[in-house]
């Protein structure tokens, strides 16, 4: 995303009658909105230096609905010793989706949130080597929240166009070709297992969604350790109980956001949607099934990321 970028709208359409419309900025997809233009310049700026990282900084980072609102809720109240889920909405600290202005006006800590690669992550905090959590998950189960998520969308200042229509056959094969929002789930592992691969002792942590659904006070306190936080196992276990995902759920509905349900149908905010790890059980045929874990994405099962666990 480097230099001078421009935007346009594309469309692809699946075997099946569907379609999904995105906005290619750079060569990196993004839903579309009405505001490709602002982005255009946004995603600009970010690259070129105008937010610049502190030492306490910690970035979040994950391909989209990996558990990065879960996620972040944790490491927030971990960073700030408290067991309350935070007042804010996620985006607010989200690295494309909120201003340079307001990131940069943030109380430390900061834990800023984001989809991009390590390459893309603004050059100041790759030379600080602030502290970065990586979350992987299931792609199937990314694949059935990601159909779910994007389905809802519509663009902004209409009377409900929705940025996808296609039923899930087409989405899948348009989420295994990376014709969805911020591309391939593949080329986002891989891009992330390098920089594993080539900075062994570069601070990253990885979390596995899977894991932490199973024993969530044990990651948490993980997590506490990298962090370098001397919270106690209680609040630990508090953390771990307040931010289940019925009580996250519940918690935020209370925050009302017109920018963020503009974007949706029925203007409603749709995150915390189930959290389970079997979800995608609901979608996926046997076939399907069979061409994850034995195609391209199954292939992926000997990276650093640790894929053996959940497929």
């Amino acid at each position: 995303m480097e230099g001078e970028m421009s935007y346009k709208i594309v469309t692809f359409h699946g075997k099946d009658g569907g379609s999904i419309t995105l906005a290619d900025i750079g060569g990196f997809y993004l839903p579309i909105t009405g505001y490709e233009a602002y982005m255009t310049k946004h995603l600009g700026r970010l690259c070129s230096g105008h937010l610049q990282a502190r030492d306490d900084d910690v970035i979040i980072c994950s391909y989209p609905k990996s558990g990065l609102h879960w996620i972040w809720e944790v490491v927030t109240m971990l960073m700030r010793n408290t067991s309350e889920p935070s007042i804010d909405l996620m985006e607010q600290h989200s690295f494309e989706f909120s201003s340079i202005k307001l990131l940069n006006g943030l109380r430390s800590p900061r834990v800023f949130v984001t989809h991009l690669t390590f390459d893309e992550l603004p050059q100041s905090f790759r030379e600080r080597r602030c502290k970065i959590v990586y979350i992987c998950r299931d792609p199937r189960a990314v694949a059935v929240s990601c159909f779910h998520y994007v389905r809802l969308m519509k663009v902004k200042g209409t009377d409900g166009r929705p940025v996808l229509y296609a039923d899930w056959p087409d989405f899948l094969r348009f989420f295994q070709e990376g014709k969805v929002p911020f591309g391939s789930w593949i080329s986002h592992i891989k891009a992330w297992d390098k920089v594993l691969t080539s900075r062994p002792g570069y601070p990253i942590y990885v979390i596995n969604f899977e894991n932490t659904k199973r024993d969530p006070l044990k990651e948490i306190l993980k997590l506490n350790r990298f962090l370098g936080c001397k919270n106690s196992i209680e609040l630990c276990t508090e953390i771990a109980n307040n931010t289940r995902i019925g009580k996250l759920r519940d918690a935020k509905a209370a925050i009302s956001d017109k920018t963020s349900t503009e974007f949706f149908q029925d203007n409603k905010y749709p995150m915390y949607r189930k959290g389970e790890t079997d979800d995608w059980k609901t979608l996926f045929t046997v076939k399907q099934n069979e061409d994850i874990i034995f195609g391209d994405i199954g292939k992926l099962r000997t990276s650093n990321i640790k894929l053996t666990s959940m497929l």
